[in-house]
């Protein structure tokens, strides 16, 4: 098991050093220090069995750290799932509704930009 997501995490840096995909994951037990956030990681917080957070940074170039619930039943609350090649999908959209406005999708790993409906 061990061999299979040292293969998983080597082909997820492989794809994403190419430009295949925008985001990788990482996993901690506790929040992270913000100043360990990345542009192109997801950190998940949580353990085998559960997910509590989600933490990214807005890919607009405003370096805000988001901040995603992954608790269900929580309000809102998103969900993650990552494939064998370690590619992340966030489901629903991410749209902040202050500061940037920034509304984006990550499904398999890549950015997708959302069209807005928010007037300026």
């Amino acid at each position: 098991m061990k061999n299979n997501n040292f293969i998983s995490k080597s082909i997820s840096q492989l794809l994403n050093r190419f430009g295949l995909i925008n985001y990788s994951t990482n996993f901690v037990h506790d929040n992270p220090p913000h100043e360990n956030i990345r542009v192109d990681r997801i950190t998940i917080v949580g353990g085998k069995d559960y997910v509590k957070w989600a933490y990214l940074r807005c890919p607009c170039g405003c370096n805000e750290i988001i901040m995603l619930s992954l608790i269900k039943g929580a309000n809102p609350s998103w969900r993650i799932w990552i494939d064998k090649l370690g590619r992340p999908t966030i489901s629903p959209s991410i749209w902040r509704t202050e500061g940037c406005r920034s509304h984006f999708i990550i499904k398999s790993g890549k950015l997708i930009w959302a069209k807005s409906t928010w007037e300026n």
